[in-house]
């Protein structure tokens, strides 16, 4: 019989992108790899920590803590350190730099086996990255080999690495046509309009700036629409929106460009657009929204950077140069113009999303890992 493992998980959670969806997969998606028993530990309550509870997870709430206050730090790590003697892990496992920093040393005080997985593709030199370093796990998951390449030259050169990718189960909806006619009316878009869309967080790493200038250059056109879901998380974001905002009205496309907020209903919203649109200007770590589109059919349009360079081929979607908006507008009016191009790509994407991120097959591999710093 295979090893019952209890993975306690430690995370911030105040905000919410690819990193919340992982810990939500893996909430979501429990039976799929029974040995596996997980908990989780957020220094803070939101999205993340209501979300893991309608799935029934076994959430603590730990404290917040800033590192500018090292009082709250020792606070949130001493609660940690009673959660670990009562709950007994088998092992923790961290996601990203500042928990790394705020709550591994607790983990490795307590004598448990510590994992660490990089959200963010290491670069050097920020301060918070370097924190993070000397925190030193039992094992590193990274989710691509580009975040592994990072890893290895930033952060934990003698640290046993594991590239697994991260599993995501497909939620396109059965009632796909259903789905698809409901949420156009619901966004005022024509069937027969062509839609972009991009869900990400608002932030200019992930291009849409770019986006909406190549879009520009397609301003005399009627058949098409842009949606984008992710709403500001901070200061910053907030004015990354404004400037968004600005960018379409300056092109003139205001009306065809519809800044959704956040969204909840990310699957469905998929499932009613004809091409994801995500023009990166810094690698990515991987990209679970790319999968989730391709599981929903949409031809990916992304740039030739970092994690989903492993994800997208030519079956499924188009690599472009970083940053050429008047490149990337040539490629999404060929799209545009060609039916069967679209139709294509879109044949192409379910089976490459499960090749890449099987769920079954994810979630056994990272029990594998697990077991090989647990024995």
């Amino acid at each position: 019989m295979a090893k019952s493992l209890k993975v306690l998980h430690i995370y911030s959670g105040n905000r919410f992108g690819g990193a919340e969806n992982y810990l939500l997969t893996l909430a979501r998606n429990k039976d799929l790899c029974p040995q596996m028993e997980h908990s989780f530990a957020l220094c803070f309550e939101g999205l993340l920590s209501q979300s893991l509870s309608t799935y029934g997870a076994d959430c603590h709430i730990l404290g917040s803590a800033r590192l500018s206050r090292p009082w709250t730090v020792w606070k949130v790590r001493r609660r940690l350190y009673r959660l670990m003697r009562a709950s007994c892990p088998d092992l923790v496992f961290c996601h990203s730099y500042w928990p790394q920093v705020v709550l591994g040393p607790a983990v490795i005080k307590a004598g448990v086996p510590l994992a660490y997985r990089a959200t963010d593709v290491p670069r050097g030199g920020q301060w918070l990255e370097k924190a993070a370093s000397r925190v030193i796990p039992q094992l590193v998951v990274a989710n691509s080999r580009h975040t592994e390449n990072a890893i290895l030259e930033h952060m934990y050169k003698n640290v046993p690495i594991k590239v697994i990718y991260n599993p995501v189960d497909n939620r396109t909806p059965n009632n796909a046509r259903k789905v698809l006619s409901r949420i156009r009316e619901d966004l005022d878009t024509e069937y027969d309009k062509i839609v972009f869309m991009v869900a990400s967080r608002l932030v200019p790493l992930k291009g849409l700036h770019i986006l909406l200038k190549a879009l520009g250059t397609l301003s005399d056109r009627q058949d098409w629409q842009c949606w984008i879901a992710g709403g500001a998380q901070d200061a910053n974001e907030d004015a990354y929106a404004t400037q968004l905002r600005g960018i379409a009205s300056k092109q003139g496309i205001s009306d065809r460009v519809n800044f959704l907020g956040h969204r909840k209903d990310i699957p469905d919203l998929l499932c009613a657009a004809d091409v994801y649109c995500q023009p990166n200007t810094e690698p990515d770590a991987f990209g679970i929204i790319f999968i989730e589109a391709l599981y929903a059919g949409l031809p990916i349009v992304t740039s030739k950077l970092g994690g989903p360079v492993e994800i997208v081929n030519e079956t499924c979607g188009r690599l472009l140069p970083p940053g050429d908006f008047k490149n990337l507008a040539l490629v999404l009016e060929e799209i545009l113009e060609n039916p069967e191009l679209r139709k294509s790509l879109s044949k192409g994407g379910p089976t490459q999303a499960q090749t890449i991120s099987d769920p079954v097959r994810q979630m056994r591999h990272l029990y594998e890992a697990f077991l090989s710093i647990c024995n």
